[in-house]
């Protein structure tokens, strides 16, 4: 069974074989009794506790709960079980996947792995590990490099000279102190420091015009 979860499946081709016997009220009786176990799990055994949670007379509930029936929603119980189970496990499995990935990020990416995210931009990696072999490289920093450079907001040679303009003007006694890549990344640093200044000032500039037409909009 696919471990996908649409709500509760009501699938004839696994209880036709129980329910074919059954009439049409006796139908809707166990379609009402399995969308109320869905909710709220288990139904009690006894006829008339089932007919007060139901909200149906003992006298109503009573000829339709015949032996057919019976097993029925037996079998119909025993599959909504297993619909449980297959939930369950498909949850924990994603939970220990999103954990597993999540933990996969936080070490030092493999070359192949990094193959695999950046394709033909390869060297922004390898001038990484070259230059800042005291940094650890992770796949979510490769896959940032990849979004910058295909957003076009940096080129690969920009972000393979900045690696090396900053291992170089980095004395050897302060590397260890150097931002990680991630934080370098995020931050912009592999912009030429004019680029920095320039979008520094822009900043400030928009920030500026911003409460200044606020301002004269009448707001405080």
């Amino acid at each position: 069974m696919a471990k996908v979860r649409f709500g509760y499946l009501w699938t004839y081709t696994l209880l036709e074989p129980r329910l074919r016997y059954l009439n049409f009220t006796r139908r809707g009786l166990l379609q009402v009794m399995t969308e109320t176990y869905f909710r709220i799990g288990p139904l009690p055994e006894d006829l008339a506790d089932l007919a007060f949670l139901l909200n149906v007379e003992l006298e109503e509930l009573q000829p339709l709960w015949d032996r057919r029936t019976q097993e029925a929603w037996s079998h119909i119980q025993e599959y909504m079980d297993n619909l449980k189970d297959e939930n369950e496990s498909f949850v924990d499995d994603k939970v220990a996947a999103g954990i597993a990935s999540a933990e996969a990020k936080k070490h030092s990416v493999d070359m192949d792995t990094a193959q695999e995210i950046l394709g033909e931009l390869m060297p922004v990696y390898e001038a990484f590990t070259t230059y800042w072999s005291h940094k650890k490289v992770t796949a979510d920093d490769c896959e940032k490099v990849k979004a910058l450079i295909e957003s076009g907001k940096a080129t690969q040679q920009q972000i393979i000279s900045a690696i090396e303009r900053t291992a170089r003007e980095t004395p050897e006694d302060k590397k260890q102190y150097m931002k990680g890549v991630s934080t370098w990344l995020k931050g912009g640093f592999w912009m030429s420091r004019s680029t920095a200044k320039t979008k520094k000032l822009d900043q400030c500039n928009e920030d500026s015009r911003d409460a200044l037409l606020t301002k004269l909009g009448g707001g405080k």
